[in-house]
């Protein structure tokens, strides 16, 4: 695999290669493989590296509370995420906060039932423990109260996800541009260009509203 791209630059002298970013990381692995065949490695800078944005996405996507890269994560990380950031209550501390004071009653409570019989000790813990169980069970259902309040907004986020990232990967690995020249026409590469400052490197991705 690592002599392919020294026998190719052998084969095609090159001074210099636009890379992706996994290509970049590959390429970083290659240097002493070069010096070993006392070759010289071309230059490897990024190449461009971009996501367009839709009007539909780009009407919407500013009242959620993410970061672009944040939508590479899993739908269900995303919902949890959201709803931990819009929650009117600490649905968390308010149950954690609910258990310590319960755990701390039942501590005393088990220690009046083992002074009448040892043997209930038992069975006060497994009544702790049903308790503690179906309070867990309320907190699912606050979660997804909260949830089904919040229904527009997550499908928001399923809508931005699959435009940003397709099946989990970045825009530009699962769609192909003429896509958007076919649904926008040309005047995408306008946007492209306008978006770019004069002598921009690429080292971080673009996002080009359309």
């Amino acid at each position: 695999m690592f002599l392919r791209p020294l026998l190719q630059d052998n084969l095609f002298p090159t001074l210099g290669y636009a890379a992706g970013p996994g290509e970049l990381a590959y390429y970083g692995q290659m240097k002493q493989v070069y010096n070993l065949f006392e070759s010289d490695m071309p230059v490897i800078f990024p190449r461009l590296s971009a996501t367009f944005i839709e009007p539909a996405i780009n009407r919407i996507i500013d009242e959620l509370p993410f970061e672009f890269s944040e939508y590479s994560q899993r739908i269900e990380d995303l919902d949890a995420a959201y709803v931990d950031r819009s929650e009117k209550i600490d649905i968390e501390d308010l149950f954690s906060e609910w258990k310590q004071k319960v755990k701390q009653i039942a501590s005393l409570k088990k220690e009046k039932v083992a002074e009448v019989d040892q043997t209930l000790n038992g069975a006060a813990g497994k009544a702790t423990a049903v308790y503690f169980g179906e309070l867990d069970k309320l907190k699912g259902k606050v979660y997804r109260a909260v949830k089904q309040q919040d229904q527009t907004q997550l499908n928001r986020i399923r809508k931005i996800k699959q435009n940003l990232y397709p099946g989990g990967n970045l825009q530009e690995r699962s769609v192909a541009a003429i896509y958007y020249m076919n649904k926008f026409g040309l005047g995408i590469w306008d946007n492209l260009l306008a978006s770019l400052d004069e002598g921009e490197t690429f080292d971080q991705h673009k996002l080009v509203e359309l």
